[in-house]
């Protein structure tokens, strides 16, 4: 039972979850209760809710509840499953308050969450391009990109953030407008930035706490600005990526842009995001209690909303050439 509700509850995260040392208190075992997970971002109007009916030892993905959704006290507008999921658009604002209630069968949840600030201000660059010579022959030697992203605090209050990035592929007309775009996510490597990774060179095969989500928070710098320097590791690709560049025809010019994002986050997705992402082993970075929280009122789940601070770097203008597309 335990598993599948973690499993649930990661869902949206794109998470791995952990049950080791971590404990849901969900309000009755025995009983059917609805489970709510969603992940709602600031700077995307399509917004997706996944709903779970968690019954005796299992976790049942659920495509025929109710869900209605209000920002601010606004009258609830109800939305039906589709599109792998229970997707609404909205235009989220920091400060917004976004409610969700739940229904199926005889069974109601309800959740609320609030959009956070985003960071005062962040801006980065390309330090280094360069071969990794160190992985293996018959890999072949790899492009290395490297970062530094610098962040301007919110004053005044606790903030807690997550380091993400994705590329933007465009397809541009002779004047440079943009015709056709899609976003492909990246990883961002902060193995080796002192405050991303501060157990540093304790890490090993047996010690899996890298920080692979990329946390951190105000209260591990000072004076209210800090710099990371993180490298580009592998892209995640969807087959709308690579229609996007089958679709492209000889001399069409193109352009493949770097966004890097600083998503202001809750405590509790803090804490939730990081009890994922380590063995519960008490390092250094660990020093808080591991928990996974939970705001779903009537059931369980966790409902939760990110803002970013984005900053673009722009990719060399290219003509395409068809012949070289292999489709990776």
């Amino acid at each position: 039972m335990k598993k599948t509700i973690y499993a649930a509850l990661a869902t949206l995260l794109t998470l791995t979850s952990c049950e080791n040392d971590v404990e849901i208190l969900w309000r009755d075992t025995n009983n059917p209760v609805l489970v709510l997970c969603a992940q709602l971002k600031q700077d995307e109007t399509r917004h997706r809710v996944q709903i779970y009916c968690s019954e005796g030892a299992g976790c049942n993905y659920l495509e025929d509840a109710r869900l209605s959704y209000s920002v601010n006290g606004s009258a609830p507008v109800t939305i039906e499953y589709g599109d792998y999921g229970y997707v609404f658009d909205a235009d989220l604002k920091p400060g917004d308050k976004i409610a969700l209630q739940a229904s199926w069968r005889d069974l109601r949840a309800s959740a609320e969450a609030i959009v956070p600030q985003s960071a005062a201000e962040i801006t980065a660059v390309e330090t280094k391009r360069e071969m990794d010579n160190s992985t293996p022959d018959y890999v072949g030697k790899q492009p290395v990109t490297k970062y530094a992203i610098s962040v301007r605090d919110q004053a005044g209050q606790k903030d807690y953030y997550m380091l993400a990035a994705y590329q933007l592929a465009r397809k541009l007309d002779a004047d440079g407008n943009t015709l056709a775009s899609i976003r492909g996510p990246i990883h961002l490597d902060g193995s080796k930035d002192k405050l991303l990774n501060p157990i540093g060179d304790q890490a090993s095969e047996f010690l899996s706490i890298s920080n692979y989500f990329n946390l951190f928070s105000d209260e591990m710098f000072a004076g209210g600005t800090c710099t990371l320097n993180v490298e580009q590791g592998y892209a995640i690709r969807y087959n709308d990526w690579n229609d996007f560049f089958a679709n492209l025809e000889d001399g069409d010019l193109y352009a493949i842009d770097t966004v890097i994002q600083v998503y202001s986050i809750s405590f509790d997705e803090f804490m939730y995001v990081k009890a994922q992402d380590g063995d519960g082993i008490d390092l250094e970075f660990m020093t808080e209690p591991v928990i996974y929280p939970e705001n779903v009122s009537g059931g369980l789940g966790f409902v939760t909303v990110m803002t970013p601070a984005s900053w673009t770097i722009p990719g060399e203008v290219l003509s395409w050439e068809a012949t070289l597309y292999t489709g990776e």
